[in-house]
């Protein structure tokens, strides 16, 4: 069996009426392609009193009405559990549960995301980073508003991969 292909689209621009036309014309134009569109609205989900915001939510509700079209929500953990650092799994638990909470806001409908985008994702292993990585994908799948058959945790570490044996025995 192969699987069907897809095209992961980080769609990092404002969702003016014309920017986020050309994927929902890819999306006619091509319906057995899946296209799965990371959804960045503010490094993160976006709060108060910059969100809501009308062209994210009506660019959102576009692309959600569109079946081979799914959304996906942009976290970035800013190499998590980093010392100093900013984030933690309970910072990245916060934007997972606003991405989950918007699909049952009754006054946007049908914002919501099948799955969460990681950013910047160590890649120095550490059982601390594992462990957090593990808390927060599971944390992921099991988020109402997000938990389905289809939910997709993504991870991107930025980072190239390792290139010797002493950096290979670290990364894996």
């Amino acid at each position: 069996m192969v699987a069907a292909a897809s095209v992961l689209l980080p769609l990092y621009i404002y969702p003016n009426s014309t920017s986020w036309q050309p994927l929902l014309d890819s999306a006619a134009a091509y319906p057995s392609l899946q296209f799965v569109a990371i959804i960045n609205p503010n490094s993160g989900p976006g709060y108060s009193p910059w969100w809501p915001n009308t062209d994210y939510t009506a660019g959102i509700a576009k692309l959600n009405a569109v079946s081979n079209i799914r959304t996906v929500g942009y976290v970035d953990t800013a190499q998590v559990n980093v010392p100093g650092g900013p984030y933690t799994a309970e910072t990245i638990e916060k934007d997972i549960a606003t991405y989950a909470d918007r699909s049952t806001d009754t006054t946007y409908p049908n914002i919501g995301v099948s799955g969460i985008f990681f950013d910047d994702v160590t890649n120095v292993y550490s059982a601390d980073s594992e462990a957090v990585l593990e808390e927060i994908a599971n944390y992921t799948k099991a988020a109402s508003g997000i938990a389905n058959s289809k939910t997709v945790s993504l991870h991107n570490n930025n980072n190239p991969p390792p290139t010797t044996k002493e950096e290979e025995k670290i990364y894996l």
